[in-house]
C-alpha cells in the first residue's frame, strides 16, 4: 500500500485546525509529529499558527518558546510574527509590555503589521 507523505504544507494545515479551535497542546503535538518527519522542517508559517494558538489564552509562557523555538531553528520572525506576539501580551493583560514591543519594531523599522489589528 502506498503511503502519501505529509510535507510541511500538510503539517501547517493540521496546525491551523489546532488554532481554529485554540488547542495549543494539540497544535504541540503536531509539530513534535513534525520533527519526527524525514525531510519536513517547520517554516515561519509553523510557528506563527503555534503563536496564534496562544493568542486566546494569552499564554506568554508558550508564546516565549515558541519565540525560542523560532530563533533556535534560525528563522526569522516576520510581521505576522510580531502582531500576534502582541496580541498575546495584550490578552495577557501586558498592554505596557505589547506597547514597548511594539516601539522597538517600530524604532527599528521592523513593524509593518496593519495597525487595524491592535
Amino acid at each position: 500500500e502506498e503511503r502519501v507523505q505529509p510535507d510541511v504544507f500538510t503539517y501547517n494545515s493540521l496546525l491551523r485546525a489546532c488554532e481554529r479551535v485554540g488547542d495549543l497542546e494539540a497544535a504541540w503535538g503536531v509539530l513534535k509529529d513534525m520533527r519526527r518527519e524525514e525531510g519536513v522542517a517547520p517554516d515561519v508559517w509553523t510557528y506563527n499558527t503555534i503563536l496564534a494558538c496562544c493568542v486566546g489564552r494569552g499564554d506568554e509562557g508558550s508564546a516565549g518558546e515558541v519565540m525560542y523555538l523560532l530563533n533556535k531553528e534560525g528563522l526569522q520572525p516576520d510581521s505576522v510574527t510580531y502582531d500576534t506576539l502582541v496580541r498575546v501580551y495584550v490578552n495577557a493583560g501586558q498592554q505596557h509590555r505589547a506597547a514597548s514591543l511594539v516601539r522597538s519594531l517600530v524604532r527599528n523599522n521592523k513593524w509593518g503589521g496593519g495597525g487595524d489589528d491592535l
